[in-house]
C-alpha cells in the first residue's frame, strides 16, 4: 500500500473544476444550496477526484486502461483526503482518517494510437436542468460535447493531461457535466463511474440505459472520442418543503397567540420555520433568526407579513463567544432550533471534535439566550427540542446525542430560575432537510409534531 497523495480540497479547487468541467451544480459550489441537500454542505465533483487520482498515477507512469469508481461517501471541503495504492491489487482508496470515501480499481494498459484531437467546448448551460426522474429515465440520446474552459486541463491534471492528451482528460471532466447539469441535473449525485480508453470514434453520444424507480438510480452509457464510459447516479430527494402558513391555520384559534413575542433560533426552515408561521398564524409577533440562509428567511418573513402577520428576521450564529443583539423588543418566548448538519461523522469511533461543535450549539449557545433573556427581568418560557436519540441511541449519532443530553442537563439547572420556563421533549425523527436520504424513511410529519409544544408554550406565558 503506497499513500500516492494527500490534499485538501477548497472552494477555489470548487470553482476551478467548475469552469473546467462546465458543471456548475450547486451542492458543489453554493453552502446556502447544499444544506438543503442530503449532503447538508458543498461536496467535491466526483469526476475531479478520479483525475487527481489519474494525476497521481501519472507522475508514477502508471496508465489506468480501465478504470472503476464507486462513491461511497461524499467528500467535503476541508478535510485532508488521503490517495492510497495498492498496486499489487490495482486499488485506489480516497480516505479521511482511514474511512474509505472513494474506491477506485483498475486495470493498466498500454495507451492507444491516437491523433493529437482536441475539440473545442460548446456554450453550456449556466444552471442544472430540472428534471424529475421519469423525464431523465426516457431522455433520448444526447451529443456528448465539452462545456467547460478546456485550457485548464493542463493547469489543473498536468501529468495526466501529459499522459493521456487533453482530449481524454476534457472528456473525464465532461462526465461531470452530463451528470450535474443534464441528467439528472439539478438534483443529482454521482454513485459510480467506469471508463475504458480505446481509439478516436467517429460519434460522440450518451444516453440513459438503466432506471431504477424504487431508489431513483439511472444509468447512462456514454461513447466519447477516447474513451467509452458508464456513469450512475441518482436523482437525489428534492429540498423539503414546509406547509404553507395558510396550510397551518387550521392548527392554530383565531388570535391563540396573541401574547407572544417569540425570538425562533433557526427559523428560516424546518421546524423553526414552522413554529414562527404557527404564532403568526395565532397573532403573535415573530422575530426568527438565521446563521446563513439570508434568502430562506426573508422567503419565511414576506410569507407572513403578506399573510397579515409580524415578523422579521436577523443574522445570529450562535456558540461558546456569542454576542446577542441589545436591540431587541420584549421576548417572552424562546424557541431553539439552532443546530449543525447532524448526520456527518466521518470516523467510526466517539469523535471529540465533533461532539464538542454540537455541544458548543446545544449547550453553550443555548445557556447563551437563555442567560440574555432572563437578565433582561421578564418571565419567558422556552423550547430546547431534545431527540430520542438519547433514549434510543443510534451509534453513528452518539456525538449529537451525548450533546443533547447535556442540553437536557443544562436545562434542569435553568428551570430553577423561576423566570424562565422551559421544555425539553425529545422529538422524534421529523421529515425534514436534516433527515433526507437515498432510502426512503419513515419520518412524522412536522407540523404534527410540533403544534401541540406551540400551544403549551402560550399557555405558560399567560
Amino acid at each position: 500500500m503506497n499513500a500516492l497523495d494527500r490534499r485538501r480540497f477548497c472552494h477555489t479547487d470548487q470553482i476551478e473544476f467548475a469552469r473546467f468541467s462546465g458543471d456548475r451544480n450547486p451542492i458543489h459550489l453554493d453552502p446556502v444550496i447544499a444544506r438543503r441537500t442530503i449532503a447538508g454542505q458543498c461536496i467535491v465533483h466526483g469526476a475531479h477526484s478520479v483525475l487527481w487520482v489519474l494525476n497521481s498515477l501519472a507522475r508514477v507512469s502508471v496508465v489506468a486502461g480501465r478504470l472503476r469508481a464507486r462513491f461511497l461517501k461524499p467528500i467535503f471541503l476541508d478535510e485532508e483526503i488521503s490517495c492510497v495504492w495498492n498496486s499489487q491489487a490495482g486499488k485506489v482508496h480516497l480516505s479521511v482518517d482511514g474511512i474509505t470515501l472513494v474506491d477506485i480499481t483498475f486495470s493498466t494498459a498500454q495507451l492507444p494510437t491516437r491523433s493529437a484531437l482536441t475539440l473545442p467546448p460548446l456554450p453550456g448551460r449556466d444552471t442544472p436542468a430540472e428534471r424529475s426522474f421519469a423525464e431523465c429515465a426516457t431522455l433520448t440520446s444526447q451529443a456528448f460535447d465539452l462545456h467547460g474552459d478546456t485550457h485548464l486541463a493542463a493547469a489543473l491534471f498536468p501529468d495526466a493531461v501529459r499522459l493521456y492528451g487533453q482530449q481524454t482528460v476534457n472528456e473525464i471532466a465532461a462526465l461531470s457535466y452530463i451528470v450535474g447539469m443534464e441528467v439528472p441535473g439539478m438534483h443529482s449525485l454521482l454513485s459510480g463511474l467506469r471508463f475504458s480508453l480505446r481509439e478516436t470514434s467517429g460519434s460522440s453520444v450518451y444516453s440513459v440505459t438503466e432506471s431504477d424507480e424504487r431508489f431513483k438510480q439511472l444509468r447512462l452509457a456514454v461513447a466519447g472520442h477516447f474513451l467509452d464510459a458508464e456513469v450512475e447516479a441518482f436523482h437525489r430527494p428534492l429540498p423539503t418543503r414546509m406547509p404553507s402558513l395558510f396550510g397551518l391555520r387550521s392548527r392554530v384559534h383565531p388570535g391563540e397567540h396573541a401574547d407572544a413575542h417569540a425570538l425562533v433560533i433557526g427559523g428560516s426552515r424546518g421546524l423553526g420555520e414552522i413554529v414562527a408561521k404557527l404564532i403568526a398564524a395565532g397573532g403573535g409577533r415573530v422575530i426568527i433568526t438565521y446563521s446563513t440562509g439570508a434568502e430562506d428567511a426573508e422567503r419565511v418573513v414576506d410569507e407572513i407579513r403578506n399573510a397579515g402577520g409580524q415578523c422579521q428576521a436577523i443574522q445570529l450564529t450562535l456558540g461558546a463567544y456569542a454576542a446577542m443583539p441589545t436591540n431587541l423588543p420584549l421576548i417572552n418566548q424562546l424557541y431553539y432550533f439552532a443546530t449543525p448538519k447532524i448526520f456527518g461523522r466521518r470516523t467510526t469511533p466517539f469523535n471529540e471534535d465533533l461532539y464538542r461543535n454540537f455541544r458548543s450549539v446545544y449547550v453553550a449557545g443555548f445557556e447563551t439566550v437563555c442567560t440574555w433573556l432572563i437578565g433582561r427581568g421578564n418571565r419567558c418560557s422556552a423550547l430546547f427540542p431534545s431527540s430520542i436519540v438519547v433514549e434510543d441511541p443510534i451509534p453513528e449519532l452518539a456525538e449529537y446525542a451525548k450533546a443533547k443530553a447535556d442540553g437536557e442537563a443544562l436545562c434542569q439547572r435553568l428551570n430553577e430560575n423561576h423566570q424562565i420556563d422551559i421544555l425539553t421533549p425529545r422529538l422524534p425523527r421529523t421529515v425534514t432537510d436534516q433527515t433526507q436520504s437515498l432510502l426512503h424513511t419513515a419520518g412524522e410529519c412536522p407540523a404534527d409534531v410540533i403544534a401541540p409544544f406551540v400551544r403549551r408554550m402560550t399557555e405558560l406565558i399567560k
